[in-house]
């Protein structure tokens, strides 16, 4: 198995992560151990490794994207990047509004 062969490979919560040794410290496959403690199913979405990589932290909430819609990786990933763009924005605001309550 290589890893560049893997770009375009999904995977579902509820499938065995790898546990090659030369393949187990890569940060997506620390993702996918993570996912898997949530007992997510297939029908909570699958995830690819550019949506692991996208992944900041595991929560509950997480889902991955729909097998049966067209594009949901794409707008899977882009919905990820506006959620954490807002985030950033929202903490740039609070820390601006903090600092000129002093």
């Amino acid at each position: 198995m290589q890893e560049n062969t893997l770009k375009d490979e999904v995977w579902y919560p509820d499938e065995k992560v790898c546990c090659l040794g030369k393949f187990k410290t890569l940060p997506w496959i620390k993702k996918q151990k993570k996912i898997a403690k949530l007992r997510l199913t297939a029908d909570d979405g699958f995830f690819t490794v550019k949506m692991l990589e996208a992944i900041y932290a595991v929560t509950r909430a997480l889902k991955g994207a729909d097998s049966d819609k067209l594009n949901s990786e794409k707008k899977w990933l882009k919905r990820r990047f506006q959620n954490s763009a807002g985030l950033k924005k929202r903490g740039d605001s609070r820390e601006k509004s903090g600092s000129s309550r002093m």
